[in-house]
């Protein structure tokens, strides 16, 4: 069984964009709609392949393999 949410200390960009949340454990759902939304903030140079293969399969999942950022 895949989990449905994502510790958001084991994704070092994902923390930096949570800026305005406390949660720990986000549903994967939520994750992505982060990611898409605040994508001009990730620092792409810094992010581990562990990172880049969760936003890969977000996209996979929840974007239907498409990825809709500004910047």
């Amino acid at each position: 069984m895949q989990l449905q949410s994502v510790n958001r200390f084991e994704y070092p960009q994902l923390d930096s964009l949570l800026w305005d949340s406390q949660a720990v454990d986000i549903d994967k759902q939520i994750v992505f709609n982060i990611y898409e939304k605040r994508w001009q903030f990730v620092q792409k140079d810094k992010l581990s392949q562990k990172e880049q293969e969760l936003i890969d399969e977000l996209i996979v999942k929840f974007g239907k393999g498409l990825f809709l950022v500004n910047g």
